[in-house]
């Protein structure tokens, strides 16, 4: 049996809870290839195997072992890392990857998961240094699923956004459409960076780029742009754009802060006409 078919094999034993039957095609495998990421993945999904059958302390020796044994990889440190964060040994994790940074500071996924993990900890700062960090980096490989710089900037935008730093969200939003060579999926955050900051005009601007780009429009988007043209004192409009809603989705569901931007319709009576109407 070839290299392939014996790693298809295997993935197959492991989903299937096979694990036993899984580590050993896992170890046959790893005789047949001499590329140095896949053997530090195929030991990897050892670990994952041992780590299933209760094996927790020779799992987590394997994972320790591999940026000693393939120090030379970034991938040893991502996957030790990974490990750690799915037993949520989250300062082992970060530690490995610190270290991997160290060495390889090039390597986008390290920086990736270093700033996730921080993020899900409540350390939102601390992500923000770590993405700044990478941007310094001159060269800088892609990450998983093609993750590059643009992203990069992208996530701080969102981590700038959720601390309510509003205006550097949109200047690294901004950072990210000037490198964006096709399709920017952006657009609403944008808009409602500037609603937030009440220049209604930008967001407009930029709530309509987003219509005029996205394929699947969803409910709120249109709730979006009904809170800027109340805001503006577009009344009518608003109340269009929420009659579509309402009429699309069968129901008008508003969370309290998008519903104080309808005060003037509240005022109306406008909202009394709908019969499946919520606030959340």
């Amino acid at each position: 049996m070839n290299f392939l078919s014996l790693t298809r094999k295997a993935l197959r034993e492991q989903k299937n809870a096979n694990y036993t039957k899984a580590f050993n095609l896992f170890t046959k495998a790893l005789e047949l290839t001499n590329d140095v990421k896949v053997k530090i993945k195929i030991q990897a999904h050892k670990g994952y195997c041992l780590d299933a059958v209760g094996n927790h302390l020779e799992a987590e020796e394997l994972f320790c072992s591999l940026p000693e044994e393939y120090s030379e990889h970034p991938e040893s440190f991502l996957q030790t890392s990974l490990y750690f964060t799915t037993i949520e040994n989250f300062n082992q994790a970060k530690q490995y990857l610190r270290d991997g940074i160290q060495k390889f500071p090039e390597y986008l996924e390290l920086y990736l998961t270093l700033a996730f993990i921080l993020k899900e900890t409540g350390r939102k700062n601390e992500s923000i240094d770590v993405l700044k960090k990478a941007l310094l980096q001159e060269k800088l490989s892609n990450g998983r699923g093609g993750i590059t710089r643009k992203d990069i900037w992208v996530e701080l935008g969102n981590l700038y956004f959720e601390r309510g730093n509003f205006n550097s969200c949109i200047a690294c939003l901004k950072k990210a459409l000037r490198m964006e060579e096709e399709f920017f999926s952006h657009y609403d955050l944008l808009a409602l960076c500037y609603l937030k900051l009440n220049d209604l005009n930008q967001a407009l601007h930029f709530v309509n780029l987003h219509l005029n780009h996205v394929h699947d429009t969803d409910a709120k988007d249109y709730i979006l742009k009904a809170r800027i043209l109340s805001r503006m004192g577009h009344l009518e409009d608003a109340m269009q754009l929420l009659q579509q809603v309402y009429e699309i989705m069968g129901e008008l569901k508003l969370k309290n802060e998008e519903f104080r931007d309808f005060s003037p319709l509240v005022r109306s009576g406008f909202f009394e006409s709908f019969e499946n109407y919520e606030i959340e």
